[in-house]
């Protein structure tokens, strides 16, 4: 609103890097930077939590930085962050070089830390809609299921998730619902959902625990649920599961 600059620049870099965690290896850097307020130290370490933010009520969920941090370390990537009060704030990406073929190139050194889930076996051809009313955690569900071979739909609110089921009718596969949404929440279009086609298979997301207890049995005695925020591969891996029980 005031006014600043936001600087976007992409470059190749060998590691290791300097006081940062990024090890020996070929890595393309995405590096975002603006001239504005900054993050006091105090928070700083928090940054990359789920829901952390500074916002008042009702004003962000805390999800952004936690999502992007998550997608980043998924595909085997480092994100730092550097931030002074009134100079702005720094975040940058190191994703490992590949070769057009696919394998790592010849220089990246693997890090040895617990090996990211390889989706390759979760791929499929089902239909599902993916409601949820936050764009950015929308985008990256589609996405994610889309390259893994699925027809995806989308709806911001159980409102258009019913009308979006309805349809696509006898076509549609499986439901990835957000709990918490403006309208209608995920529960209650699975109350509806369930009485229109009560085979419909439905996985809940959400970032708030006493949701599920509170609403365990109102659905159905078998509640499939994935907590946020949630890696893609994860995702993917509970989307397959839940279609083929």
């Amino acid at each position: 609103r005031e006014g600043g600059t936001l600087r976007v620049e992409t470059s190749n870099v060998e590691g290791p890097v300097p006081g940062t965690a990024v090890p020996a290896g070929t890595y393309v850097v995405l590096r975002v930077s603006d001239t504005g307020n900054g993050i006091p130290a105090e928070i700083r370490s928090q940054v990359f939590d789920p829901f952390f933010t500074t916002k008042p009520k009702g004003q962000g969920t805390g999800l952004g930085l936690s999502t992007s941090y998550g997608i980043v370390i998924q595909f085997g990537g480092y994100m730092e962050l550097e931030s002074q009060v009134g100079q702005g704030t720094t975040v940058t990406c190191y994703f490992p070089s590949f070769l057009p073929s696919g394998t790592p190139a010849e220089r990246h050194t693997p890090v040895e830390r617990d090996a990211p889930h390889d989706p390759t076996g979760d791929r499929g051809t089902e239909t599902v809609l993916v409601v949820e009313d936050e764009p950015m955690v929308r985008d990256v569900a589609r996405v994610t299921l889309e390259r893994l071979g699925y027809a995806v739909h989308t709806a911001d609110n159980g409102v258009e998730g019913l009308r979006a089921a309805d349809a696509l009718g006898d076509r549609l596969n499986l439901v990835v619902t957000d709990v918490v949404m403006p309208q209608m929440g995920g529960w209650e279009m699975a109350e509806h959902l369930r009485e229109r086609r009560p085979d419909t298979k439905i996985l809940f997301t959400s970032g708030y625990n006493e949701e599920i207890a509170n609403a365990q049995g109102r659905v159905a005695d078998d509640v499939e649920f994935l907590p946020k925020p949630y890696l893609p591969a994860v995702l993917a891996q509970r989307v397959r599961q839940v279609l083929d029980q």
